[in-house]
């Protein structure tokens, strides 16, 4: 079963979708003189098509997309499967969707029509020839149609409703699936980016999607929220009033965040609780207070089901008015420096203690935070060196240095894990000798021309594998912050890099997304850039501002570390994570292509200490 979710990606679509469909069914049982054979044979005929539909929706997207999946590195639900094995699946789910409706389809006969349109759609968005996800203001229409406003209009054409209340709450839905939509594509900005997909968030930009959510999708959907309640207030009774005010106090509340920078407007968030909640809510519940008698077994489920969403609903209520109060009281007061000293002394000890006999750092990769595998150590070690280096004392520097130093193999360069069976690689090398500079073993001139016989002219800037063999040596694979890394270990070589080379891998940045291919952290590109002295416009993704308190602890403290300034709402954030034994929880900090990620509490702790260290020094000046 699980293995089954996980295919159908059920987490992805159940919480936001489902809810607005089971408004779309008590809506229109309460529109309509149905009887209740009709209603609890409609209940489970469409429960079958809608998780049949939205499964074949999110399969069908993910067999067009293995290609791009992979490329980008997020990996596909169907890897490891045969291209035949996948396509069944696909044509399980149609069978699915269609069959209840195909059993009623001479009662029924608009829903199976508003049924088969809406798959023509959802293939349509995601198959060539016609790909509309690929074809701007198209795929985010066919999109909207196909996972929200089809569906309940199949759900309105069923029990034949209508009237202006279905054709509003349908623009409602189509106005709601538009919003979701752009904000899925910025958040996927970095990944279709590395892939080729074109989206319109590739072509327009993500600040610019962000104006179109705030500016025009926003204001659009409280309108029509509104519109629906004032139309659908003879079936609502009381419940449109109190609706309707919810809906202006949650806007005023989210205004007021925002104006404070305590809420994102554009994001899936706005809203949500009214959708996935309080509006299949109350519209139970105005069944349960003014349906007849016979309907009412259908509205006390219907009123059940809504019931298990409020906790979840509240819960971000409470978040939110708490953030506001927070908001409004004085500034957080700069953290102590002996706070600071302390926090770092005993991050130290930590690392230390965590420091292998043979001188090396963990360094973990897993799927799951349960089930944590060990790598190699060279990564680890290098960059606990590099990052909290200075903090180590001489004894456990030297032992790093000479773990280090036995990873390298006869040719000169580092693997970053030879039980892969991957070829060296220019980043753990480059990497390598940094941390060796760092421990007083700077390298020669043999190291730099290793380093820079990696640089490709006609692509102007360093490939990442060592290798002759093609398959490795494709533009896809080069990496801005592997190149960043070359250009410091350079630099630590005292090798003079000419204005073509730094330009080329300028050039390259400037066309960068937010995440390169191998760092899984936004925050690693602009931390990158800023050792190599790199200059990098972090206004041009807002994945490289400033990290809200959900970022990760390693975010958090490269941007301290990035800070003129102490930036001490963040310092105070980073010490309240700081685990009691000095050390902090490890991080996903890199990955590869359909691969686990990787990283340690040693790698995260490393960083932490490295963020401290800046603050104590600015405190100090």
């Amino acid at each position: 079963m699980r293995r089954l979710f996980r295919v159908i990606r059920w987490e992805r679509w159940a919480g936001s979708k489902l809810p607005l469909l089971l408004g779309a069914f008590l809506l229109s049982i309460g529109l309509t003189d149905t009887t209740p054979s009709l209603a609890l044979a409609g209940a489970v005929q469409l429960t079958v098509h809608i998780v049949g539909y939205a499964s074949f929706g999110y399969l069908v997207n993910s067999l067009a997309d293995i290609r791009q999946d992979e490329a980008a590195g997020k990996g596909s639900v169907f890897s490891g499967w045969s291209m035949r094995r996948a396509r069944t699946a696909v044509l399980v789910s149609v069978g699915i969707a269609a069959g209840p409706l195909i059993i009623g389809a001479d009662a029924h006969p608009a829903a199976l029509g508003s049924m088969g349109i809406s798959m023509v759609v959802a293939a349509a968005y995601s198959l060539p020839p016609l790909r509309l996800k690929e074809r701007g203001v198209l795929g985010a229409l066919s999109s909207s149609l196909a996972q929200r406003s089809l569906p309940a209009l199949t759900i309105f054409c069923y029990f034949e409703a209508y009237s202006l209340a279905p054709l509003v709450y349908c623009a409602l839905t189509l106005v709601i699936g538009l919003r979701f939509i752009l904000v899925h594509q910025v958040d996927d900005l970095a990944a279709d980016q590395i892939s080729g997909t074109r989206t319109l968030a590739t072509r327009r930009g993500a600040e610019a999607l962000k104006r179109v959510v705030t500016v025009l999708l926003l204001p659009a959907e409280l309108l029509l929220a509104l519109c629906f309640v004032v139309v659908a207030s003879p079936e609502l009774g009381l419940v449109s009033w109190v609706v309707a005010i919810y809906a202006v106090v949650h806007t005023l509340l989210l205004l007021l965040l925002h104006d404070r920078d305590r809420f994102p407007l554009a994001s899936y968030a706005p809203f949500s609780e009214l959708y996935c909640c309080y509006l299949p809510l109350g519209l139970a519940l105005a069944g349960v207070l003014m349906g007849g008698q016979v309907l009412m077994p259908i509205y006390l489920v219907g009123f059940a089901i809504s019931l298990t969403l409020l906790p979840g609903s509240l819960r971000e209520e409470f978040h939110r008015i708490r953030r506001l109060i927070r908001s409004r009281q004085r500034p957080v007061l700069a953290v102590a420096p002996d706070v600071i000293t302390a926090a770092r002394r005993a991050a130290v000890r930590a690392l230390q203690i965590a420091q292998r006999g043979d001188g090396s750092f963990e360094l973990l990769k897993w799927r799951h935070p349960d089930s944590s595998v060990a790598a190699h150590h060279l990564f680890a070690t290098a960059w606990v060196v590099i990052a909290a280096g200075e903090s180590l004392t001489a004894e456990a520097r030297e032992r790093a240095a000479r773990a280090i130093e036995s990873a390298r193999d006869a040719t000169g360069y580092w693997n970053f894990d030879p039980s892969m069976g991957i070829p060296n690689d220019i980043d753990s090398t480059a990497c390598a000798m940094i941390a060796l500079a760092a421990c007083g073993r700077t390298g020669d001139e043999r190291d730099a021309r290793l380093l820079l016989e990696q640089w490709r002219h006609e692509r102007q800037r360093f490939a990442t594998w060592v290798t002759d063999d093609q398959s490795w040596q494709s533009g896809d694979r080069d990496d801005p912050v592997v190149n960043l890394n070359t250009l410091v270990a350079l630099a630590t070589l005292h090798q003079r890099v000419d204005g073509a080379m730094s330009g080329g891998i300028e050039k390259f940045l400037s066309g960068t997304p937010a995440t390169s291919r191998y760092y899984c952290d936004a925050a690693t590109l602009p931390y990158a850039a800023a050792k190599a002295g790199i200059p990098l416009d972090r206004s041009r993704h807002p994945q490289w501002g400033r990290p809200n308190r959900r970022a990760t602890s390693t975010s958090i403290a490269h941007w301290i570390t990035m800070s003129f300034a102490p930036d001490h709402d963040l310092v105070t954030l980073l010490l309240q994570r700081q685990r009691s034994d000095g050390s902090w929880a490890a991080d996903p900090w890199f990955t590869g292509v359909n691969v686990p990620f990787w990283g340690s509490s040693a790698l995260t702790t490393a960083f932490c200490i490295e963020a401290l260290a800046r603050v104590e020094r600015s405190t100090t000046v």
